[in-house]
């Protein structure tokens, strides 16, 4: 094995004794919600979501710009 590529060891996987965060069962709920929306909603609140994030109401800014 070439030096350069020496293997790290692997994190440790969660266990099912650690307990989930509330941020973590937030997610999970927000998810299973969000799997059940259909597209037009889903779209509504993408760009609810951006007026927030970028605090207008037009169309949020492009990221990348040609």
């Amino acid at each position: 094995m070439h030096p350069c590529r020496v293997s790290t060891p692997k994190k440790p996987v969660a266990t099912a004794t650690e307990k989930k965060t509330p941020g973590t069962i937030m997610g999970e709920k927000i998810r299973a919600r969000a799997n059940n929306l259909s597209d037009t909603e889903r779209e509504a609140l993408m760009g609810d979501a951006m007026r927030i994030i970028y605090g207008s109401q037009g169309d949020a800014a492009r990221a990348h710009r040609h």
